[in-house]
């Protein structure tokens, strides 16, 4: 670009390549602007200072220098005016016309909006060879043209008057009406800009049925919104709560939850009975998805109410509704006989769906209570025989029956055979069906620890639920979430890194508080890995900021967790203790210890905090049987990954109590066992510890073998990331 200005400049390059550097950034690069701006500059020697070679003053548009301060007084901008304004009407009314449109425009949709008729000919070709507009050629053979670069469009748009502008807009959509298949998001530009509110919002509906249709979800709600702005206060009221149904499905879609929720409520008004409870169902499932507890709750008891259904008040209740609701479907079975939805009735369709609403919004947030759904909403869902109510009562079944672990194998496998049958009839009516089902099985597997199998499936799931599926935010949030935890237990700490900022961000701007939370409280790993625990403190105290605080939810166990890791990242072993020993009680009041991964996962972080207080107390022999309880608790679930765990505890142990060759027996046992379960990063810190207790080269070899591996995770300090997952005396 600067070769050229200096080119352009000839013989008055030297005196003027001061301003060389300008043009070509205010030219942007392009070689028809640089050569526009140079020939703009006045040359006239006179004018120049001959001790310095600066242009002083100029009686035209051009270059000035005052002093040392250099600055373009014919900017691009002005230059294009200048040619514009010296075009002929007629041509200079079809460029306004192109540049208004604001993209490429049929030929004769231009003629006609500027009012041209044979004088389009001439006007079309003077804009072509002075490089002001451009043709695109289409499929349809139909000639398009367009401003030659925007800043063209840009400058010829800044310099009409307010009055012009509405003026061209208004024509333009009018001769846009005609198009056949034309999009209803540029008429929607146009009638807008004209002032047309009445044709704005109609085809602002259109725009949004078009975007619904090709799952644009916020670009539908954009456009619905903009209909029920413009047209509400006149619309009938049929009209009016079809529109506001359509908003609210659309937000839901694109996981704006808590403003879906809040459509509903507003569609629920003046409805009749039935109608009013569904809509406040979706409106109570749209608060719970989104986070947002206590709202959710507060509509759900009034359904539940009027549905003669119960919310169980705290987890004993719970309990109990699942053993009573369990053993009514032990004795009835798994079978059902088959009926359409419309031999069904409405009261009892709400009821299945209400518990639907209930399970997907507590799953993640109050297990036990979820549980206690479950069981009602498959026992409703066998009763009724509706299939597709069915497929998705018998794939949550799968998830819940799986959170006991492999114990739950045989009614699992029943499960899916059943699941599986219903599939081959609905799948293609109902994607989103064959999409849960994926994701309970990735579920199962990450019950099982079978972490390696998780990547597939959540994957799997999540394509059908983008592709194929509307309203499914919470199932693809699902699918993150086991995902990621998955990545965590194979200590695929790189991927997290990678992958978790972008999805945490996407979930962040939707609003989803709950999924936010447990993402949040997953996230520290990442700032552990990079050896900044005061970082993964502030993000674990932002993960739980704002949270429902009534019960002791899933987020507070996952916020316990990650600090309790922390404080044993910095070797604070005594803190952490407390932390943990006093959080006990009400970790095991929540129910949430009946799931075997957290029952695991808890013990084997109880007895690593034991382990490390053990090194700073005088009661030391207490603490170590605390941590060998635990030990023979993990190994008793007989889960593929306990075993691993048991033996770290126990070699740990021994470290304490000076047994080194047993030690380092049982962390090579440990190593192995947990390779063979993919959980590599506990298997590279057994494999450091091992090095840390074997001399000479055979146990620095070990040690930088595991450092190496971390480091490759972006594990930044190997050594304190494995002083947290297996602390003892090494």
């Amino acid at each position: 670009s600067r070769q050229l200005a200096l080119s352009l400049l000839g013989e008055n390059q030297n005196i003027l390549s001061t301003f060389v550097d300008i043009i070509a950034e205010e030219a942007i690069g392009i070689p028809f602007f640089i050569n526009e701006l140079v020939q703009h500059i006045p040359i006239n020697t006179n004018k120049l200072n001959t001790k310095t070679g600066n242009l002083l003053s100029s009686g035209k548009l051009g270059l000035s220098v005052i002093g040392k301060d250099t600055k373009i007084l014919t900017s691009l901008d002005q230059t294009i005016y200048e040619r514009v304004s010296h075009l002929p009407t007629p041509a200079r009314h079809l460029l306004e016309v192109i540049a208004v449109a604001g993209r490429p425009i049929l030929r004769r949709i231009a003629k006609h909006a500027a009012g041209l008729r044979q004088e389009e000919l001439s006007a079309i070709t003077t804009l072509r060879v002075q490089h002001l507009i451009r043709f695109r050629e289409t499929l349809t053979q139909n000639d398009e043209v367009e401003t030659y670069h925007d800043r063209i469009r840009e400058a010829v748009i800044r310099h009409l008057a307010p009055n012009e502008k509405q003026n061209y807009h208004s024509k333009l959509a009018v001769e846009l009406e005609t198009v056949a298949e034309i999009d209803p998001e540029v008429l929607v530009v146009h009638f807008l800009q004209a002032g047309n509110q009445e044709k704005t919002a109609k085809y602002a509906f259109d725009a949004g049925e078009k975007a619904s249709q090709t799952l644009a979800f916020d670009r539908a709600s954009h456009f619905y919104q903009m209909c029920l702005n413009l047209r509400s206060e006149n619309m009938p009221a049929s009209e009016l709560k079809t529109l506001q149904l359509k908003l609210a499905n659309v937000l839901a879609s694109a996981g704006r939850s808590a403003e879906a929720a809040c459509m509903f409520l507003i569609a629920s008004e003046n409805s009749r009975s039935e109608e009013w409870l569904d809509l406040q169902r979706r409106a109570g499932e749209q608060y719970l998805v989104a986070g947002l507890i206590n709202e959710g709750l507060s509509i759900f008891f009034t359904i539940l109410n009027a549905l003669a259904m119960i919310l169980p008040q705290t987890p004993e209740e719970a309990l109990e509704a699942i053993i009573s609701l369990r053993k009514d479907i032990e004795a009835r079975g798994l079978g059902f006989k088959e009926k359409p939805e419309s031999e069904i009735s409405t009261n009892n369709l709400l009821q299945i769906d209400t518990c639907w609403s209930m399970v997907i919004g507590l799953t993640f947030v109050d297990t036990i209570k979820a549980a206690a759904f479950q069981a009602g909403h498959l026992l409703l869902a066998l009763e009724a025989g509706e299939i597709y109510r069915l497929s998705r009562a018998i794939s949550m079944e799968i998830g819940h029956c799986a959170v006991v672990g492999k114990s739950s194998q045989n009614r699992i496998t029943e499960l899916c055979d059943i699941s599986e049958k219903l599939l081959e009839k609905i799948s293609s009516q109902h994607p989103h069906a064959l999409g849960l089902y994926k994701l309970v099985l990735s579920s199962a597997v990450y019950f099982y620890g079978e972490w390696k199998k998780i990547p597939p499936l959540t994957i799997e799931a999540d394509k059908i639920f983008r592709e194929q599926c509307t309203n499914v935010p919470w199932e693809i949030d699902a699918s993150n979430l086991y995902l990621f935890r998955g990545l965590y237990f194979m200590g695929e700490i790189k991927a997290i890194a990678n992958q978790l900022p972008t999805i945490l961000k996407e979930v962040q701007d939707r609003g989803n508080l709950w999924v936010a939370a447990l993402l949040h409280s997953r996230f520290y790993i990442i700032h552990l890995a990079e050896d900044n625990p005061q970082n993964a403190q502030e993000q674990l105290a932002q993960s739980i900021s704002g949270w429902s605080n009534q019960s002791f939810y899933m987020q507070h166990y996952w916020n316990l967790f990650g600090n309790v890791e922390i404080l044993l990242y910095c070797q604070e072993g005594t803190r952490a203790w407390q932390l943990i020993n006093d959080s006990w009680t009400k970790l095991n009041q929540s129910m949430l210890l009946r799931v075997q991964v957290f029952l695991l996962e808890s013990l084997y972080l109880h007895a690593r905090s034991a382990l490390a207080i053990a090194l700073k107390n005088n009661e030391v022999e207490k603490y170590l049987l605390i941590a060998q309880e635990d030990a023979q608790q993990i190994e008793n679930q007989k889960a593929i990954w306990a075993l691993p765990l048991a033996i770290l505890i126990r070699a740990s142990i021994a470290t304490i109590k000076q047994d080194r060759a047993s030690a380092i027996s049982l962390l090579a046992k440990a190593e192995k066992a947990l390779n063979s379960v993919d959980m590599y990063l506990y298997a590279a810190s057994a494999c450091y510890r091992r090095g840390q207790l074997i001399s000479g080269d055979e146990g620095k070899s070990l040690q930088q073998q595991a450092s190496l591996w971390m480091n490759e995770q972006t594990i930044k300090n190997p050594s304190r990331i494995v002083d947290m997952l297996i602390p003892g005396k090494y």
